[in-house]
């Protein structure tokens, strides 16, 4: 920690080298965002998965019997979280802890571990994602365990968005995910240029095809083997190309989909109509590839965040109850598929729907602007 710099400091915990891309986004956007409206701040950007990422070959080796322990040891992992935060959280500051990736049980003796720093150092704490902020309470209900465990007291969630204090100077507030600011993280990009953009996809763009693998579908309501997965999808495309339409098969970076990609590909190769985009490996990779995209077909929630952030209208794929809450109560969207169900879906009639379907702009600026209020407005809690 740099003793010379008088500023104070802003500390955001996330998953910011994650594989998949839609949580290293989340924390790309906040920095950004957090460095725009707080420049009287030093903001500094941590990744929960401490050990997990290193660099070097040997540090890889490491740990991965490191992983291991900490699996199999959920004190030493707690423990391990505990000194690393303790170190780098001054008291009194402001954390944020952002993306739903940090409520992954994985990372939860992480997140227990932050929670008891910040009570020790009296830091204010600030929620972000979109499953915090009264938008889907599954995640909602995790945080309160956490913090039950750390206070021995139960957390009441108010509805709304409302700063809260708890017992023992804790104190919280919440905000949507950031994820849905991303057109602004390459440069702002007016609504002026958002439509100019959108216009020109329309006449010759791509249709965008989200891959996303089966195991990461951990909701029993809506699992499907990889047999079914690959199968209608395919179909999907075959009936997209009868259509006219030229398509893109992309992922948010995981591997484990890519490797789903490159399959389902496999039987379009010959195809002048089907492409496969490269994994992306960086945040800007895949925001750029939606620039061509004049609608998205997608299930990882994520790519529908850069969609809705474009203007794109979409056709989400759910995989759990947290994309079909998003579609319908906050991108406005009733074009909504359980990917259970995709085996029942005539594509022709969806695509007709889609061409019919309204963006609501509105809706985009409304989230946004409670966005940025809500950032503007976090050190103002004492």
């Amino acid at each position: 920690m740099d003793h010379n710099n008088d500023k104070k400091e802003l500390i955001l915990i996330g998953e910011k080298e994650s594989e998949n891309l839609g949580d290293s986004l989340i924390c790309a956007v906040a920095s950004h965002l957090f460095s725009e409206f707080h420049p009287k701040y030093d903001i500094r950007l941590y990744d929960i998965s401490i050990a997990r990422r290193p660099d070097s070959k040997l540090g890889y080796l490491l740990n991965r019997v490191f992983t291991k322990i900490i699996k199999q040891n959920k004190f030493f992992y707690y423990s391990y979280s505990y000194l690393y935060f303790f170190y780098r959280i001054p008291n009194k500051s402001h954390v944020c802890i952002v993306g739903g990736a940090l409520l992954q049980d994985f990372f939860s003796e992480a997140l227990v571990a932050i929670l008891d720093v910040c009570r020790m150092k009296r830091a204010i704490l600030h929620f972000s994602g979109i499953g915090i902020g009264n938008l889907f309470d599954g995640n909602k209900e995790k945080i309160r365990r956490a913090l039950i465990r750390v206070k021995k007291v139960d957390l009441k969630f108010r509805d709304g968005l409302d700063v809260f204090s708890m017992e023992d100077k804790i104190k919280c507030s919440f905000v949507p995910d950031m994820g849905i600011c991303c057109c602004h993280l390459y440069g702002d990009r007016t609504t002026t240029e958002l439509d100019r953009s959108k216009a020109e996809r329309s006449g010759g763009g791509l249709i965008g095809f989200g891959v996303i693998h089966p195991e990461h579908i951990c909701d029993k309501n809506y699992q499907v083997s990889m047999e079914y997965y690959i199968q209608e999808s395919c179909r999907c495309i075959n009936s997209l190309i009868a259509l006219g339409e030229r398509i893109a098969i992309f992922t948010n970076g995981d591997s484990a989909d890519f490797k789903v990609a490159e399959m389902i590909f496999e039987f379009f190769h010959h195809s002048d109509k089907v492409q496969l985009i490269n994994r992306p490996t960086k945040v800007y990779e895949l925001i750029e590839s939606f620039k061509n995209f004049k609608y998205v077909i997608s299930s990882r929630l994520h790519s529908l965040f850069i969609s809705f952030s474009f203007q794109i209208s979409t056709i989400a794929i759910a995989y759990d109850n947290k994309i079909k809450y998003f579609e319908q109560k906050c991108a406005g969207s009733s074009l909504v598929i359980n990917v259970n169900r995709m085996h029942t879906i005539k594509w022709e009639t969806e695509m007709s729907r889609l061409n019919d379907f309204n963006f609501n702009v509105v809706n985009l600026k409304e989230l946004q602007a409670q966005v940025t209020r809500n950032i503007k407005n976090i050190t103002k809690l004492q």
